[in-house]
C-alpha cells in the first residue's frame, strides 16, 4: 500500500463513524422524498423504448434501490441497449446495493475479457468517468458501460470518490444513481460508438433525476 492509499484509509477510518452519526441525526427519521425519473424520457439519443422489465422481489432485495428503471432502448439498424438505473438515498444504501459488474458478471457465468476507464464528454463541457467492460458467455460478447452518478458533481477517480462521498453525506447530498448499459458486441463493429453516444445523452438526464430527491428539490 503506497503513502497516498494509507492516507485515504486513515481518513476514512476517522471520518466514517462521524458520517454515520450525522446521517442518522439528519436523515434517518425524516422523509427525504423519492426520485422523479420522468427526466430520463421515452426517447433518448435517437432511440426509443422497446421494452420495460420489472425485477422480482428476490432481486430487488439484493440490489436494494430506492427506485429503479430497467429498459431496452432500440434504434433501427443498431443493436439494442439495455439500460438499468438504480437510485439510492444514502451512501450506505449505495454501498450495499450497487454491485460492480466486474464482480457480479463472473458470478453469472460471464468471463471478463477486458475492462478500462473511459471519460464521457458531455455537451456542457463536463466529463463523466465511467468503466467500459467486455464480457463473454456461451460464445456471445457483451459491452457493459457503467458508473455511479452523484447529485451535484460528476464522478471522480476511485480514490478521490471515497472522500467526496463522505463530503456528500455531510452536506446532505448523498443521492446517487448506479447506471449500467449493455449491448451485444461483435454483431456491429460500431457497438462501442453507439453505447458511448447513448451514455452521453443519458448522463445529464440521470443527474437531473438524482437531484430531484435532494431536500428542497433541485
Amino acid at each position: 500500500m503506497n503513502a497516498r492509499a494509507r492516507l485515504i484509509a486513515v481518513l476514512l477510518a476517522l471520518l466514517l463513524p462521524g458520517v454515520g452519526l450525522a446521517y442518522w441525526n439528519a436523515y434517518a427519521l425524516s422523509d427525504r422524498g423519492s426520485f422523479d425519473t420522468t427526466a430520463i424520457g421515452q426517447r433518448l439519443g435517437g432511440r426509443v423504448i422497446g421494452r420495460v422489465d420489472i425485477w422480482g422481489p428476490e432481486i430487488v432485495d439484493v440490489i436494494r434501490p430506492d427506485k429503479y428503471l430497467l429498459r431496452r432502448y432500440d434504434e433501427a439498424g443498431s443493436p439494442s441497449i439495455w439500460t438499468y438505473v438504480g437510485f439510492y438515498l444514502g451512501v450506505g444504501q449505495l454501498g450495499a446495493g450497487a454491485h460492480d459488474p466486474a464482480l457480479c458478471y463472473p458470478a453469472q457465468g460471464w468471463e471478463v475479457i477486458d475492462s478500462r476507464a473511459i471519460e464521457l464528454s458531455l455537451e456542457d463541457g463536463s466529463k463523466v468517468r465511467a468503466q467500459l467492460m467486455r464480457a463473454l458467455r456461451d460464445g456471445q460478447q457483451q459491452l457493459v458501460l457503467y458508473w455511479i452518478q452523484p447529485a451535484y458533481r460528476q464522478p471522480s477517480a476511485w480514490a478521490q470518490e471515497q472522500i467526496l462521498r463522505i463530503a456528500d453525506a455531510l452536506t446532505g447530498h448523498d443521492q446517487y444513481a448506479f447506471v449500467r448499459l449493455s449491448t451485444p458486441y461483435g454483431v456491429d463493429l460500431s457497438s462501442q460508438e453507439q453505447l458511448v453516444k447513448f451514455a452521453t445523452a443519458l448522463a445529464p438526464r440521470v443527474q437531473t433525476a438524482v437531484r430531484s430527491a435532494t431536500p428542497g428539490g433541485s
